[in-house]
């Protein structure tokens, strides 16, 4: 096991060396000027990078590399007002998935309302929540039943156990639905996404392992699949056989 762990590394080495071709983000949000500023926070391993670009009538640019796609969010501040802990504060901003790409985003006065073009990765992703969005709206309307039971109907322990009943039933389906997501879209970064998503408690990792093994190398080779295989090698199950 452990010489399957070092051969992992060194391939996602080697794809991580190959792959620093950088991305390019820019961005244009109508005339915007000072004091207006666009900032793009990056999620890596656990930590965040915070980079900022003053908007130049409505213009912005981001630019640097990712050794493999990462969550971001986009966000503008458009006056000098600062964050302050217990403010609600209206935030202008879009999440992406951010890969070594050349993306534009245009605006007329908003981030959040503005057109994104050249993501792939952040249009995929959208795919697959439009997918999902059936199936997780069974689960929210289930929540909503239960959210507008009297008092003395959320104490009914029959009821509770019909409910948790059917909420399994609707897990199940969500489960399903990813995994056929992964199945017919080897290929797509969000297959690994998905996958990884499906991981809790007490998964069975040979099977997982199985369908792990039939997305595409580019993609079992990238950085992600790093913790991905490390989360399949390591589990107790896996480790018996």
């Amino acid at each position: 096991m452990k010489k399957t762990l070092l051969a992992a590394t060194l391939v996602i080495s080697a794809f991580v060396a190959s792959a620093q071709t950088g991305y390019v983000i820019n961005g244009q949000i109508g005339k915007l000027g000072k004091p207006a500023k666009a900032f793009l926070l990056i999620k890596l391993e656990g930590a965040q990078k915070l980079d900022s670009a003053e908007l130049v009538n409505g213009a912005f640019t981001f630019k640097g590399s990712v050794p493999s796609p990462m969550e971001a969010t986009l966000r503008l501040k458009h006056d000098k007002s600062i964050d302050t802990p217990g403010r609600r504060i209206k935030i202008d901003g879009m999440a992406i998935i951010l890969g070594n790409e050349n993306i534009t985003i245009t605006g007329k006065d908003s981030i959040k309302t503005a057109v994104i073009k050249g993501s792939t990765l952040t249009d995929e992703s959208k795919k697959v929540d439009a997918l999902l969005a059936p199936v997780y709206g069974k689960l929210k309307a289930l929540e909503k039943e239960f959210a507008d039971q009297p008092e003395a109907k959320k104490q009914d322990k029959t009821y509770i156990m019909d409910l948790e009943k059917r909420a399994k039933v609707i897990e199940k389906e969500i489960f399903d639905a990813k995994i056929n997501y992964v199945k017919q879209n080897p290929s797509k970064y969000m297959a690994l996404m998905a996958l990884n998503s499906t991981l809790g408690p007490g998964f069975d990792a040979i099977e997982m392992e199985k369908i792990f093994a039939n997305i595409s190398p580019e993609l079992r080779n990238s950085f992600s699949e790093n913790r991905l295989l490390s989360v399949l090698l390591t589990s107790k199950k896996h480790r018996k056989v």
